[in-house]
Order: C-alpha cells, then structure tokens, then sequence
C-alpha cells in the first residue's frame, strides 16, 4: 500500500471516529524544523490554519508538554525507515494515560515531512 493511500485512510478513519482538529489544537513539531522544505510548509500550514481556525496555532517545538490537557495534538516528525520522500499520517485515539488524540504527520525526510504537511492542509482544512 503506498504513502499516499495509508493517508487517505488514516484521514477517513480519524473522521469517521469523530477525530478533527480545532483552535486549541496542539502542535508538536518534534523534527528539525530547520530545512527549507519543513519551515516552509509549517509557515503555509499556518496560514492555512489561520484561515480556517481564525486563530494561529498553539505550537510546540518539542514532546507534548506536561501541563497540556486538550483535546488534540499534531505531532510532526521525521521517521527514516519510511522509504525517501514519502510520508504517513496516523489518528490514535488514546494516547498512554492522556486523555488526548494526537494525529501524526510523519515524513521519510524534510521533504517527506513537507509532503505530509501540504497533504493534510489541502484534505483537512
């Protein structure tokens, strides 16, 4: 199954489950945010949440921190055993002993990241 495809449904999947993203939503940007390709992306994405959300995103540049107690994360981050520029996008419903959702947007690479980062903007909000 390809990248994209696991996206797609790992998108359906997190609405169908009533998963979604609004203005109190956390972002964690684990991965270096550094190269071009990434804090170009994370700049459009804000834009684009701005836009959608009438407000700008509450970010993170590191783990989900301790005193956080909403609803939902974005976690961004760099996973080197996806294959070269590609990227996966999964919803958990539970995560450890938080009462949170967190949404992953995990790229091979920056520009794998970047791809996931666009991928979701244009299907999510």
């Amino acid at each position: 199954m390809s990248p994209l495809s696991i996206a797609t449904i790992a998108v359906a999947l997190a609405v169908a489950e009533g998963l979604s993203v609004n203005r109190t939503t956390l972002w964690c940007v684990v991965a270096d945010a550094s190269p071009p390709a990434v804090s170009s992306s994370l700049k459009d994405f804000s834009r684009d949440w701005y836009m959608a959300m009438g407000a700008p995103p509450d970010m993170s540049y590191s783990a989900v921190p301790e005193m956080w107690n909403g609803q939902t994360i974005l976690v961004f981050d760099i996973d080197s055993r996806l294959p070269s520029e590609t990227f996966e996008v999964t919803a958990n419903a539970t995560v450890s002993d938080k009462n949170f959702t967190q949404i992953s947007i995990i790229g091979a690479d920056p520009l794998g990241l970047a791809y996931g980062i666009y991928y979701v903007s244009e299907n999510w909000l």
